[in-house]
């Protein structure tokens, strides 16, 4: 699916498991390789060691800025 804002459009992904797959869905539609996660508390209780245990399966290195 892709978010049609402008000026620059952006693809999603929405899928069952797609989180443990982050890094693998990232790699293929970020030409250098760079990701930003912007969360909240709430979110990141939940999720958030998943998210940098996916991308740094896929050779992403995860530095944490809080």
């Amino acid at each position: 699916m892709v978010v049609a804002t402008e000026p620059l459009p952006y693809p999603i992904t929405i899928e069952t498991g797609a989180l443990d797959r982050l890094g693998a869905v990232v790699r293929d539609v970020t030409p250098k390789h760079r990701v930003l996660a912007i969360t909240d508390e709430t979110v990141a209780g939940l999720y958030g060691q998943r998210v940098p245990d996916a991308l740094r399966q896929n050779q992403f290195v995860h530095r944490p800025q809080f």
